[in-house]
C-alpha cells in the first residue's frame, strides 16, 4: 500500500503535524497509482492505511480513511464537507463514509495576517459538533494561519443525516483558500 500524500506548507504547519502524527518526513515525495509524485509530505502507514482497521490492543481503530482537498470559500461564505456522502470523496474517489474523526489539520493557503475561515458548527444545519461542546452560532475556532486537531481515542463521532456537515466560514471580504485534510474512520 502506497503512503498518501498530504500538502501543506508552511514550516509551522509540517511541525505542528510532525509533533501530532510523529510520521512526516519534511521534503519526501510519494510514486504510486495511487498517490502522483509531487512535492509535499507523507503520512506514514504507520498511522493511517485506507481501508485497514488498524486497532490498538484495546480494540479501538486508529484510522482507515482520509479527505485531503483545497476548498476556496467565497467573501462571507460558508462551506461545508459532507463527512457520510454527497460530492465529497476520499482520496480513492470513494464517497466519505466516516462514523469518527480523529485527527483534522486545516491551513490558509498563503497566509498573511489577514485572511482567516472560521471552522465549527455555527449554526448550520447538521453540522458536526467535533471538538466544539455545542453548534451554536458561538461553536467555532477563527483561524489566521492554521489548526491541528487530535481526537480522543474513539474519535469525534459523526451521524449521517444529522450531525455530517464539517462547517468552514470566511469571514473576509475577499475569497480564501483552505487546504483540509480530515483522517477518521469508516
Amino acid at each position: 500500500m502506497a503512503d498518501l500524500l498530504l500538502k501543506f506548507e508552511g514550516s509551522a504547519l509540517i511541525k505542528a503535524l510532525s509533533d501530532l502524527a510523529g510520521g512526516i518526513s519534511q521534503g519526501q515525495v510519494a510514486a504510486s497509482p495511487d498517490v502522483p509524485a509531487s512535492s509535499g509530505f507523507l503520512l506514514q502507514r504507520s498511522l493511517f492505511q485506507y481501508g485497514t482497521a488498524t486497532t490498538f490492543s484495546n480494540g479501538i481503530i486508529l484510522a482507515n480513511d482520509l479527505f485531503q482537498a483545497k476548498k476556496t470559500i467565497a467573501a462571507t461564505s460558508f462551506a461545508t464537507i459532507d463527512l457520510t456522502g454527497g460530492s465529497d470523496k476520499n482520496y480513492k474517489g470513494d464517497a466519505l463514509a466516516f462514523t469518527a474523526i480523529k485527527f483534522v489539520l486545516l491551513g490558509v493557503d498563503q497566509p498573511d495576517g489577514t485572511k482567516a475561515f472560521r471552522v465549527g458548527p455555527q449554526n448550520q444545519s447538521n453540522a458536526w459538533q467535533g471538538w466544539f461542546g455545542g453548534v451554536g452560532a458561538q461553536a467555532y475556532d477563527l483561524e489566521y494561519w492554521w489548526l491541528a486537531k487530535t481526537s480522543p481515542p474513539a474519535g469525534w463521532a459523526v451521524t449521517a443525516g444529522s450531525a455530517d456537515q464539517f462547517v468552514l466560514y470566511n469571514p473576509g471580504a475577499t475569497s480564501i483558500d483552505v487546504n483540509i485534510a480530515i483522517v477518521g474512520v469508516r
